[in-house]
């Protein structure tokens, strides 16, 4: 499900920028790294992820002409 955003934004041949590219190829990584260490649940990557996701959801929505954010 982390990936449905970018599988969305490129079937609509919408740009891709680079926090979005960036935060997408690293997050297997650290999941990995969670599972290997037992710290699945880690609360400070979690609110991380999150925030992420809202900068880039932001960015996305305000640079669409069809929303209410500008």
């Amino acid at each position: 499900y982390e990936y449905v955003d970018t599988i969305i934004l490129v079937l609509n041949r919408r740009p891709i920028i680079f926090l979005h590219a960036y935060h997408h190829t690293i997050v297997p990584f650290v999941i990995w790294v969670w599972v290997r260490s037992d710290n699945v649940l880690c609360l400070h990557g979690l609110m991380a992820n999150t925030g992420v996701h809202v900068l880039m959801y932001y960015y996305y929505g305000s640079n669409n002409r069809n929303t209410l954010f500008k």
